[in-house]
């Protein structure tokens, strides 16, 4: 996989994490202990314990003192992000809770865009501090985020060979 493509996965399944509830676990037989190839496991750990996240990927990623700038933008911006969606999924609960919501098919369709223009809003945050620190790695470290950030092996042939619909754009 390259390193546009795996940096977009990475931002991706963050954004993802910073929107899933907060008490959200994975389920189904593909996760758990030996089965880290059914799905991504630090955008599912980052939203419930994004301090754990954080303090499990700086070990794994081996950060050096040469990428803790890089490394502490990453984290502002993954912890301001959690932050942020918190907050926003309790002002929609008091609202819904208040019996304000409209359940009208206008008001829904407002509703997902909102949430639509928020993930995209997240994502485009985490990218601007991912992508420096992604790019700060060495291909040992890339490879260690593609895994906990993607799963443990190419989910198809061709992505383990920076082939197919995600090559370089």
């Amino acid at each position: 996989m390259n390193k546009y493509a795996a940096i977009l996965a990475l931002s991706a399944g963050l954004a993802v994490a910073a929107t899933l509830p907060a008490g959200a676990q994975p389920m189904g037989k593909h996760f758990g202990p030996g089965r880290c190839h059914g799905g991504p496991l630090v955008p599912m750990m980052a939203m419930r314990y994004p301090d754990g996240a954080l303090a499990f990927l700086h070990t794994e990623l081996h950060i050096t003192p040469a990428q803790a700038s890089q490394w502490n933008q990453f984290a502002t911006a993954l912890t301001d992000s959690v932050h942020a969606f918190r907050q926003q999924m309790q002002a929609r609960r008091s609202e819904a809770m208040s019996g304000r919501t409209s359940f009208a098919l206008p008001a829904v369709l407002k509703r997902r865009e909102a949430m639509m223009k928020s993930h995209l809003a997240t994502v485009e945050h985490i990218d601007g501090a991912l992508i420096p620190l992604y790019e700060a790695l060495d291909p040992a470290q890339q490879r260690t985020a593609n895994q906990l950030f993607m799963g443990c092996r190419p989910h198809h042939p061709w992505q383990a060979q920076g082939q197919g619909p995600h090559r370089r754009m």
